[in-house]
């Protein structure tokens, strides 16, 4: 049996699309800030040069 102070869905003030503007506007914030901070850095990690290449040798050079 639940006693009437255990919280419930219900209970809440945001469930169920009952959430402030306030509230609505932050999780946008957050999510549109991961957003671009990951472009950020894909086009950090596109643009950089890459040390791990291997330069081919052109076939009048090699021997």
């Amino acid at each position: 049996m639940r006693e009437d102070n255990e919280p419930s869905l219900e209970k809440l003030d945001d469930y169920n699309g009952n959430e402030s503007p306030q509230k609505r506007r932050t999780i946008w914030l957050v999510v549109i800030a991961a957003l671009i901070i990951g472009a950020i850095f894909a086009s950090f990690e596109m643009s950089s040069p890459k040390k791990d290449l291997v330069q081919s040798i052109p076939k009048s050079d090699a021997k």
